[in-house]
């Protein structure tokens, strides 16, 4: 993956900022970090850049990254983690055909099946929001 327009360490960017980069894919965003924030109440964490990838947010509870966030121009990514007992109970789900594909073509390792999501639609933003659930029950509304 090249660089990021979010690489420089020294600013942070705004909410407001990210928007702007990710352009048709805003709302998608907007959606996702709207649900994260009422079903898990969790103030998202920024973590600099690296050397080869731009600002992530990152949601963690309970001492684990829920998910990670990672915004770039015209598309972001997020990062679900799954342990082996989770990643079970997510084959069962019924996971849009992106999601999916990501879901099997990712390895089961020692520390967990990565998942790296280009969102792209409403269903990828349903289908992450179903695997949050498998790895930490949303709060009761």
């Amino acid at each position: 993956m090249a660089p990021t327009v979010f690489m420089d360490p020294e600013h942070r960017p705004t909410e407001k900022e990210i928007l702007g980069a990710l352009g048709s894919r805003a709302s998608l965003w907007a959606r996702l970090t709207a649900y994260l924030d009422e079903a898990y109440a969790i103030e998202p964490t920024y973590v600099p850049p690296s050397r080869n990838y731009g600002w992530d947010v990152k949601y963690r509870t309970g001492g684990k990254t829920l998910v990670s966030l990672t915004p770039d121009d015209a598309r972001f990514t997020a990062l679900v983690v799954l342990g082996e007992k989770e990643a079970e109970a997510a084959r069962e789900l019924d996971l849009g055909a992106h999601v999916r594909e990501v879901f099997e073509e990712a390895r089961q390792l020692r520390d967990g099946r990565w998942l790296f999501v280009d969102v792209e639609s409403d269903r990828d933003v349903e289908d992450i929001q179903t695997l949050l659930a498998v790895k930490r029950r949303p709060r009761s509304r």
